[in-house]
């Protein structure tokens, strides 16, 4: 298993970056098939939008809600805003977008009706939450848990049903013992390399309030597309904008106001306002409350992705009116009333969009591009200003309402099934250009990637790493850093993900340090003075190379120090001629072990062994809980 890349910043612990899918399960099986390229990336993007669909209708279905409803809740949640934001852009996001309904809807199961199955799969899904989402969804999913459970043994304690709350206690037990063998790898490599990032050990509050939701982006919940291009909310990253989940959803959650409350819309409902202060980030004190007050909220930045929240809860509650309009027992002419409200708010709109000599420059950008037709309506959509944008999305949703008024006239339901699923796909069309599309074609982008070689070919040791280095940002626009596809060990000082390490960072900062890493091959021979090391004419062979295995084969005729030019992090340890050797600093960051003159076998070994016993007993609770499930299943049918 990779569990360590020598290429990237003199060497990375692929296995503790919370955000590289080195735990996505879904990754090593397209890594499987070949070459992960753009066009793996792009089937990952579909599978995720799929899985979060599936998780939508399971969570939806908890509300025993029929087919029809739950397709459209799917499709909604499929199509919203934060997944046409981050879709091509962070994949972890997206994954956390896909698994989260999952785990709420089973945890939502295991309260009402405990038992092993729904503990089994309320801790399996949790830990694939875990192993491919961005670290704050799994932190605000345990609170968002933890609330439930905090409601439900309350009402239950109130109602003095003790045996409920023995059986409960029983299996939240067991889930969390599940949970935590089967994330055990996860986990264990987490602990084992957040000491060693810069963040690891938290950010400041100005860090945490970083990429807030600015105010202007609410009116994405009724017109998406405007603010990609509004200049005034630049204070929001691009894929952080879209508050976006359908029209009718949104009407539907207004006609939530005075229907008859549930506990659990009620709480739902309470979730969506929450999350929505929280993602204003800076604009609200709850974000800032929360960082002082609760534990592990001082550890992320991007307040704007709890904007998913919002979506989720909104679209919950808006299929279960949906249910309830279908079956004639949702007061139709309030939501006839609400339908002409946003009829009238997106008039107005258009009239505003309109006073601003909509297309001025576009049409003339589209004629210019001539025959480049691609890039030429790529250009035209740069061209297009927030106010061109708003008209278009104005006039779409006019037809939507107007469409709604008509069908709800004649109450033509499955015309109307139709109509939310029309409106969730033409949003999201309108979002993707400015989220999704690039100026360069995967197929371009591919082409760059099939001149690097593949799997991990052993590095050469006829350059150094400044010559190593050169074109580590070539074709950066293409598909970012290059020098991480060329399989070259090489540096850079430009940050990219993966985070760079604590010690790259203080070696990156001692020019006199740095100087000597590029002056020199990823592997050579020094005298045994550390402090002013020199060249040597010892040789130096590399006889075995994987991805978390160097061994050399050394000849001198003095005492010489070899240096390897990876740093060193817990889990490496050394072996001179089979017996275990000290691994000295050099450089502020690197390896380096003292030889005896003649010939000898250095060896390099990374292997954090916390993290290999973790993934055994991953793997036997894996195969465990799918032997118990299916004798279980086997059991029932005999």
């Amino acid at each position: 298993m990779p569990l360590w890349s020598p290429y990237l910043y003199l060497g990375y612990p692929l296995h503790g970056d919370m955000q590289g899918g080195a735990w996505n399960p879904v990754v090593w099986l397209l890594s499987l098939t070949g070459r992960y390229d753009l066009t793996s990336m792009h089937l990952e993007i579909l599978i995720a939008i799929f899985v979060s669909g599936a998780g939508m209708y399971r969570l939806l279905k908890t509300q025993s809600l029929n087919a029809q409803t739950c397709v459209t809740g799917a499709v909604a949640y499929m199509m919203c805003g934060f997944v046409t934001d981050v879709g091509g852009s962070n994949l972890p996001f997206l994954w956390g977008a896909a698994w989260i309904p999952f785990v709420i809807a089973y945890a939502y199961e295991l309260l009402r009706r405990p038992s092993l199955r729904y503990t089994i799969c309320a801790a399996m899904t949790m830990a694939l939450l875990l192993a491919c989402a961005y670290p704050s969804f799994v932190i605000l999913t345990v609170y968002i848990l933890f609330a439930g459970l905090l409601f439900r043994v309350i009402t239950a304690f109130i109602a003095k049903d003790h045996i409920y709350l023995k059986k409960l206690a029983l299996y939240q037990t067991v889930g969390i013992i599940v949970f935590v063998c089967l994330a055990a790898p996860v986990l264990m490599s987490y602990l084992h390399a957040l000491p060693l990032y810069d963040r690891g050990s938290g950010v400041d509050l100005k860090s945490a309030l970083y990429n807030s939701l600015d105010p202007r982006c609410l009116n994405s919940i009724l017109f998406p597309g405007p603010t990609f291009r509004d200049p005034d909310v630049e204070g929001t990253d691009l894929i952080m904008r879209n508050v976006y989940f359908n029209l009718f959803f949104l009407m539907l959650l207004v006609s939530y106001a005075w229907q008859q409350k549930r506990k659990l819309l009620n709480f739902t409902f309470a979730g969506v306002l929450f999350f929505l202060l929280f993602a204003l980030g800076e604009h609200t004190p709850l974000r800032g409350i929360c960082y002082q007050l609760f534990p592990l909220m001082d550890t992320f930045r991007h307040p704007a992705n709890a904007r998913l929240f919002v979506i989720l809860g909104s679209i919950f509650i808006g299929a279960c009116m949906l249910e309830k309009m279908l079956q004639s027992n949702l007061h139709r002419r309030r939501l006839r009333a609400t339908a002409v409200f946003f009829l009238i708010l997106s008039l107005v709109f258009s009239f505003k969009a309109m006073r601003e000599n909509p297309f001025s420059k576009s049409w003339d950008v589209l004629t210019n591009a001539g025959e480049q037709s691609a890039a030429g309506f790529k250009l035209f959509l740069d061209s297009l200003r927030s106010s061109d944008i708003l008209l278009v999305i104005c006039l779409l949703q006019l037809a939507f309402l107007l469409v709604f008024l008509f069908l709800t006239r004649k109450k033509n339901s499955s015309s109307l099934i139709w109509l939310f699923i029309l409106n969730s796909f033409f949003c999201a069309q309108l979002a993707i250009p400015f989220t999704l599309v690039g100026k360069t074609s995967p197929k371009a982008g591919n082409s760059i990637l099939k001149t690097y070689p593949k799997g991990f070919p052993p590095p050469g040791n006829h350059q150094t790493i400044g010559e190593a280095s050169i074109n580590a940002t070539a074709h950066f626009d293409t598909i970012g850093m290059s020098g991480f596809y060329s399989k070259n060990i090489m540096v850079t000082t430009i940050s990219y993900t993966p985070t760079m390490m604590k010690l790259f960072e203080d070696l990156a900062a001692d020019s006199s340090a740095y100087q000597n890493v590029l002056s020199h091959p990823y592997v050579y021979l020094n005298n045994d003075s550390v402090e002013s090391p020199t060249s040597t004419s010892g040789e130096i062979i590399l006889k075995k190379f994987t991805n978390n295995l160097f061994v050399f084969e050394t000849h001198s005729a003095k005492r010489e120090q070899l240096v390897l030019q990876q740093l060193r992090l817990p889990g490496w340890r050394c072996y001179v001629d089979g017996k275990p050797a000290e691994i000295e600093l050099v450089d502020r960051a690197l390896m380096a072990v003292n030889l005896p003159e003649g010939n000898h076998e250095v060896e390099f070994h990374y292997r954090p062994t916390a993290v290999i016993i973790c993934l055994y007993i991953s793997l036997f609770t894996l195969i465990a809980t799918i032997f118990l499930s299916v004798k279980r299943r086997s059991g029932k049918h005999a």
